[in-house]
């Protein structure tokens, strides 16, 4: 038997993925199948228990289930190394810059409301609440990150985890912050490459 087609790819990946582990077919979703030279790379998903279950299957142009492979948080957080770790400072780092920049504006309110204050001293007051915003939507993607990371989806958490952002990060919520989540960068790539079905 050769296979001709994504369907035939993904229905023999299902079938071994319910022989296995007791799945029915319809209950199995495919999230992607391609082919790789003379493979094809099939990622299936499925819930079991509630939670979510993400398997690779490389089958072979004869219809050979040649390699298996889990995806998800036992797979990934091993390939993501530093990167929970280096996340995690970055987002306690925040949370202080966050209550700094909480103290400061709240003392320059302070200031505004008095009965001397200035125009200046009024639009100086604005900045830091600026920032303040700013820098609480940054500690909110780096929680995402973090979501990501921990349901083991790496490349999510890459993508979220842009240049860009670190960048703003870096600006915003301090420069250790932004440094850090640039580094956290390499690791989530790798891992990354590990779960797409084109790295095997």
């Amino acid at each position: 038997m050769t296979i001709n087609s994504v369907d035939e790819a993904n229905r023999i990946g299902k079938e071994w993925l319910s022989r296995e582990y007791g799945v029915a077919t319809g209950s199995i979703t495919t999230v992607s199948c391609i082919r790789t030279g003379t493979v094809w790379n099939v990622v299936l998903s499925f819930y079991s228990l509630s939670e979510p279950r993400k398997y690779q299957v490389v089958i072979s142009d004869e219809g050979n289930v040649i390699k298996t492979q889990q995806l998800g948080n036992a797979v990934n957080q091993r390939a993501m190394g530093s990167a929970p770790t280096l996340v995690l400072i970055a987002m306690i780092l925040s949370i202080l810059i966050i209550i700094g920049f909480g103290f400061y504006s709240i003392a320059l309110l302070a200031i505004i409301a008095a009965p001397v204050a200035f125009p200046i001293v009024a639009f100086l007051g604005l900045i830091p609440l600026a920032f303040l915003v700013i820098s609480i939507w940054v500690l909110y993607r780096i929680l995402t990150i973090r979501r990501f990371m921990e349901s083991g989806d790496a490349k999510s958490a890459y993508d979220a985890d842009s240049v860009a952002f670190g960048i703003v990060a870096l600006i915003f919520n301090g420069i250790i912050t932004g440094i850090l989540l640039l580094v956290a960068r390499d690791d989530l790539r790798r891992a990354a490459e590990q779960e797409s079905p084109a790295a095997i």
